[in-house]
């Protein structure tokens, strides 16, 4: 029986390190403030961008913007306004050195130009749960997986292994949702990667899609939003507080660090190990 156990949890823990590997393999800190201790931003080759590690700046740093509230969060025009101000900042050089920050984008799922808005639990719209989330037990049916045009749901679901709120089964939103057992960034499973960044919050976030619609119950003008809640993407109208989380396009410097391959694959195994330990302990 135990070696049984083991042998399910090894190969379990080789596909599980198999996909997070190659994602630990595609983001390199990036020191941008001159300290080689420790590192400002993050490039993720797959999006071709740099994370800002800090996913709430302002709620430490305004940047003299007025209408951010307490705890970070701003109306969409405001999150503009941020971003540029952050751009501004140095005498124009740009926070860190960096002058060309930006929202995270949202392109269509089908290709193309054109949005669907139809809600759905499978990743196959452009609004709902599941976009580019990869096909496990927690979305067997997932019809996006590894989508890079929807950079906060990649960055959720791919590299810091976020879960989302409904498992897909339910297809389109009008079947209902059926719930995982777990879901949202504070059960999200990559430690390593999560620990590459400060202040993600478990909130809505805006992008820079912004969007003009007639819709049926009238018109809307606002931006699509992630929530880190539940690992959805859905329209939200500009007037609400949602967070920002700058980014910038490229590679914004040169001083990578990745882990190395060897001391992750270990340190991986040691955590599933450690995980399936647990909950073989707590089945008893």
């Amino acid at each position: 029986m135990k070696i049984t156990i083991v042998l399910v949890a090894l190969i379990a823990m080789i596909s599980v390190s198999h996909s997070a590997f190659a994602s630990h393999l595609a983001l390199e800190g990036r020191d941008l403030d001159g300290n080689p201790l420790t590192f400002e931003a993050v490039y993720d080759a797959v999006l071709d961008i740099t994370w800002l590690v800090d996913a709430n700046l302002a709620a430490s740093n305004s940047f003299g913007v007025s209408g951010i509230d307490s705890v970070g969060r701003m109306n969409w025009n405001t999150a503009e306004n941020f971003i540029a101000a952050m751009n501004a900042d140095n005498g124009g050089a740009g926070y860190l050195g960096v002058s060309s920050w930006r929202q995270t984008t949202v392109s269509p799922v089908a290709g193309g130009s054109e949005f669907d808005f139809t809600r759905t639990y499978d990743g196959s719209s452009d609004t709902g749960f599941q976009i580019s989330a990869q096909v496990d037990t927690f979305n067997p049916k997932g019809q996006s997986p590894d989508f890079t045009g929807a950079e906060l749901a990649y960055q959720y679901f791919n590299n810091l292994a976020g879960i989302g709120r409904c498992s897909g089964v339910g297809g389109k939103a009008s079947f209902g949702c059926v719930h995982n057992s777990v879901y949202g960034i504070d059960d999200a499973t990559d430690i390593a990667n999560l620990a590459r960044f400060s202040n993600i919050r478990s909130g809505a976030y805006w992008t820079g899609q912004e969007l003009s619609l007639e819709l049926p119950s009238g018109p809307f003008i606002g931006a699509f939003g992630f929530r880190t809640t539940d690992g959805s993407q859905s329209l939200v109208r500009e007037g609400s507080s949602l967070y920002v989380w700058a980014v910038a396009s490229g590679d914004v410097a040169t001083s990578a660090v990745p882990v190395p391959a060897a001391e992750w694959l270990f340190g991986s195994g040691l955590l599933a190990m450690t995980g399936i330990k647990r909950k073989v302990t707590m089945g008893k």
